[in-house]
């Protein structure tokens, strides 16, 4: 009986350590995201969109710029949608969101159907149907000069092209959506930007 404790408190102790290490990394990553990117002007690109063609950072200085990393497998990043969405329609004239992942073409067609002005969600189980910002596929160099490692990755850029603010893990961007982790950086914060 003693040796079944022992075990057990053996394993606790690892499961323990693991998660420690796991946070570690977490904030290290976070603090190298916010301490060399934050302030410092954004990675120009220019890439082929998901149908929608080429599109380039440049495009769009004078604007406030949303970088928004995911990928399809990430369901915080499913959710995170429908707020973007809205947060998009209410200031489209000063507002772009650049979506960017590491998918291929042939697995974004399985999920989404290009449309007019965005694209429509194929699978019903999302609360959102449709995204009504652009995608850049295969993008995982830039990917890498960005440092992500947690999904969804939000990146603020203002109108003269500097990064404001890295923004890790799920946000509510609009305040009609609940039950998103750390609103400490949301809609008001874009509208401070949109007045400068």
């Amino acid at each position: 009986m003693m040796n079944y404790k022992v075990l057990i408190f053996f394993l606790l102790l690892c499961t323990c350590a693991k998660s420690q290490t796991k946070l570690m990394s977490y904030k290290s990553s976070t603090e190298i995201n916010e301490t060399t990117l934050s302030g410092n002007p954004a990675y120009s690109f220019e890439l082929e969109s998901y149908e929608k063609g080429l599109i380039s950072l440049e495009e769009f200085k004078g604007k406030v710029v949303i970088l928004n990393f995911w990928h399809l497998r990430c369901g915080s990043c499913w959710v995170e949608i429908s707020s973007l969405n809205k947060l998009l329609s209410k200031y489209k004239d000063d507002l772009v969101i650049i979506s960017i992942t590491q998918d291929n073409i042939e697995d974004l067609n399985k999920a989404l159907t290009p449309v007019e002005k965005g694209y429509e969600i194929k699978d019903e189980k999302f609360n959102a149907k449709y995204i009504n910002y652009v995608i850049i596929p295969e993008a995982q160099q830039l990917i890498e000069k960005y440092k992500v490692s947690y999904y969804p990755m939000n990146f603020v850029i203002d109108q003269q092209g500097v990064i404001v603010k890295a923004l890790p893990f799920m946000r509510n961007w609009s305040d009609e959506i609940n039950g998103f982790v750390d609103n400490a950086f949301l809609e008001e914060e874009v509208v401070k930007l949109l007045k400068k």
